[in-house]
C-alpha cells in the first residue's frame, strides 16, 4: 500500500526510465486514429490505480482527482473498452500464471519453463509444439537453460528472447560497420524513425542452440532519457 503521495515517485520512475514511452510505442497499433487516450499510458494507470490499494478497474477513478500528477485520466468505459480490446485483439488472455515469492530471481529458468510448460497445456494439441507456436520474453528469459528447453528436439518451438547486454555483445555491437544497421521496422510495416537493427554472429553465439540469431537495436533515446555504460554514440 502506497499513500497517493508516494505515487508521485512511480510516476516519475517511469517517466526517467522511459517506461511510458516503451508502454506508448509497444501499445500504439491498438490506438485509434482520433482516440484521445494513449493505450500504453491507460495500461499504467491502472497500475498506478492497483498500488494504490485498487481492486478492479473502475478504481482508476482514484486518479482522476490529481491531473497535475497523473494528467489526463481516461473513464471508466474507455478503460473497459480498452481492455476488451486488448484481450481480444492484442495479447489475450493469460493462459498461465506462477506465483513466486518476492525474492525469486528474474533470470529463473525453472520457472519460466514451468509457466511456459502450463500455457502450452492450454492450447490445443497441434499447438503445443511446432514452430507455428511462437514463445516471447524480454531479457529475464535470455538463460541458456531457457533457450535450450525452447529449441529441443521434438518440441521445435518458435521464440523470441530479450538478452542482456554482456561486454562481449557489447564490443560486438561497437564493430558493427555503419553500412551493416538498417532501418527498424513497426509491427504495422512502417519505418520506425530514429532506431535501426543488425545481426550479430560469430563468437556471442557459442554456447546457445544452433541456428539462433543475434538482433540488436540502436535506437535514438527519447528527452531526459539516462544513458547507460553499454550505450554508444549517444544512442541507446
Amino acid at each position: 500500500m502506497v499513500s497517493p503521495a508516494g505515487a508521485v515517485l512511480l510516476v516519475e520512475k517511469v517517466r526517467k526510465s522511459g517506461f511510458d514511452q516503451a508502454m506508448s510505442t509497444a501499445l500504439a497499433p491498438w490506438r485509434k486514429s482520433r482516440a484521445v487516450h494513449d493505450p500504453g499510458k491507460t495500461v499504467l494507470d491502472l497500475a498506478l490505480a492497483v498500488v494504490l490499494g485498487g481492486d478492479c478497474l473502475a478504481d482508476v477513478a482514484m486518479l482522476w482527482a490529481e491531473p497535475g500528477v497523473f494528467g489526463t485520466v481516461a473513464s471508466d468505459p474507455t478503460v473497459s473498452r480498452l481492455i476488451d480490446t486488448l484481450a481480444t485483439g492484442g495479447s489475450g488472455e493469460p493462459l498461465a500464471a506462477v506465483l513466486r515469492p518476492g525474492n525469486a530471481g528474474s533470470n529463473t529458468a525453472a520457472d519460466h519453463i514451468t509457466a511456459t510448460q502450463l500455457a502450452l497445456a492450454q492450447l490445443p494439441k497441434t499447438y503445443r509444439r511446432g514452430r507455428r507456436t511462437l514463445i516471447r520474453t524480454d531479457s529475464a528469459g535470455g538463460t541458456h537453460e531457457f533457450v535450450a528447453w525452447l529449441a529441443h528436439r521434438g518440441r521445435w518451438l518458435s521464440y523470441s528472447v530479450g538478452m542482456t547486454i554482456t561486454e562481449q555483445i557489447h564490443q560486438a555491437v561497437l564493430k558493427i560497420p555503419a553500412l551493416a544497421w538498417t532501418p527498424a521496422v513497426e509491427p504495422g510495416g512502417d519505418i520506425r524513425h530514429g532506431a535501426w537493427v543488425a545481426e550479430i554472429t560469430g563468437d556471442v553465439l557459442t554456447g546457445w542452440p544452433r541456428g539462433m540469431r543475434l538482433i540488436v537495436r540502436k535506437e535514438r533515446p527519447h528527452p531526459g532519457a539516462q544513458l547507460r555504460v553499454t550505450d554508444a554514440d549517444g544512442l541507446g
